[in-house]
C-alpha cells in the first residue's frame, strides 16, 4: 500500500514467469477426435486401403465440425452417438463414442498438461507450497479429464474457474491502458511483465561506403526481462547504421 494517512492502496501485479505448450489447446483435442472418427470409418468402409474419407476435403471438414460438438458434449456427458449421412461415396458414419475411450485415446495429450506448469513453478522459483490460489481461464478447462490432471496436481487447491477468458484479456488490456493515460482517471494499478523470448539488437553499416565486415550483435533483455526496461548500447561509427531488433526463441506463442 501506498504511505500517507490518506493513501489509497495500490494494487500490484508481478509477473514471475511464463510457460506453454503450444501442442496442447483444444485444436489438438479437436484433431484426437476427429482422428477416432476418421479410423473407425476408413476401418469400418475402406478396411483394404482402397479410399479413406481423407481424400475428400468436404467429407473431411464434415468430421471436423461434427468432432467438435461431439468433444463439446463429451464435456457433460459420458457418450454420444455420432451419425453424418452419405459421408463418402456413399457411406454414412455410424458410431459411439464414449469420454473414456477418448481420454484413452488422448492418454499423450493429457499426459502432458502438466509440463508448462512444472517449466513456470521452477522459472518463477516456487513450489506448490507458495501458491495460496489458483484460476482457470480458457475453454479447455471444460474438458473433464483435463481439470481432474490439474486437480490431482494441485493437491489440496481448489481450481478456481470464475473468469471469462475472453472477458478477462480484454477488460485487462483496457484496465492497463487506462491506467497508462493521463486522460482517464482509475484506480492505479501497478503491472510488472516479462519478456517470452531474449531480445536481440543486430547492427550493421549501411551505405555504398559501408564495411561489410562490420557489425554488432547484443543481447538487450534476456528471456522473462521486466517489460518498460531500458538499456543502452554504445558504439562508434562514421557511416549510417542499420539497426535489427530480433526476437530470440521460436516456440513462444
Amino acid at each position: 500500500p501506498a504511505a500517507g494517512k490518506n493513501a489509497k492502496p495500490v494494487t500490484q501485479i508481478e509477473v514471475l514467469a511464463k510457460a506453454w505448450d503450444l501442442t496442447l489447446g483444444g485444436d489438438a483435442l479437436d484433431m484426437n477426435m476427429v482422428n477416432m472418427i476418421v479410423s473407425e470409418f476408413d476401418g469400418k468402409h475402406f478396411a483394404d486401403g482402397s479410399d479413406s474419407v481423407r481424400s475428400s476435403s468436404r467429407a473431411f471438414e464434415r468430421i471436423r465440425a461434427q468432432a467438435q460438438k461431439v468433444k463439446t458434449v463429451l464435456s457433460a456427458n459420458a457418450e454420444i452417438p455420432v451419425s453424418i449421412e452419405s459421408l463418402h461415396n456413399g457411406q454414412d458414419l455410424r458410431m459411439h463414442v464414449t469420454r473414456a475411450e477418448f481420454e484413452t485415446y488422448s492418454k499423450d495429450f493429457f499426459e502432458r498438461v502438466t509440463g508448462p506448469v512444472d517449466k513456470v513453478l521452477k522459472d518463477a522459483g516456487i513450489t506448490l507450497a507458495d501458491l495460496s490460489a489458483i484460476e482457470l481461464i480458457g475453454g479447455g478447462i471444460r474438458v473433464p479429464r483435463i481439470k481432474q490432471v490439474l486437480s490431482d496436481y494441485f493437491t489440496g487447491l481448489e481450481l478456481g474457474s470464475h473468469l471469462n477468458g475472453d472477458e478477462a484479456k480484454a477488460f485487462g488490456a483496457v484496465f492497463v491502458a487506462a491506467n497508462m493515460s493521463k486522460t482517464f482517471r482509475v484506480r492505479p494499478v501497478g503491472l510488472t511483465d516479462i519478456t517470452l523470448d531474449p531480445v536481440i539488437v543486430e547492427l550493421a553499416e549501411a551505405g555504398e561506403s559501408a564495411d561489410s565486415e562490420w557489425h554488432k550483435d547484443a543481447v538487450l533483455f534476456n528471456a522473462s526481462s521486466p517489460l518498460n526496461a531500458r538499456k543502452v548500447v554504445s558504439f562508434k561509427r562514421e557511416n549510417d547504421i542499420v539497426c535489427t531488433l530480433k526476437r530470440g526463441g521460436s516456440d513462444s506463442p
